[in-house]
């Protein structure tokens, strides 16, 4: 028998990296059990604009440029 199980985990976590690290523990878990055929993770249903402004600033620094603006290609 196959059968679909959704479980919603609400964390309150101390910043986005610990909540990363419970998400990639609690899969890695899942992973092991015995009849766990997959582990499939959702876009978050309540989106923190926090969390995505910090992981934007880490991977692309404290400000984007206008991607609109003139660049220095333009003749």
């Amino acid at each position: 028998m196959s059968m679909d199980v959704t479980v919603t985990v609400t964390l309150d976590a101390p910043d986005a990296k610990a909540a990363a690290t419970f998400e990639e523990a609690f899969r890695a878990w899942a992973r092991t059990q015995p009849m766990v055929k997959e582990v499939r993770t959702e876009p978050h249903a309540r989106w923190n604009g926090g969390v995505w402004r910090e992981a934007r600033k880490a991977a692309f620094g404290s400000k984007l440029g206008n991607p609109f603006g003139r660049t220095t290609l333009e003749g």
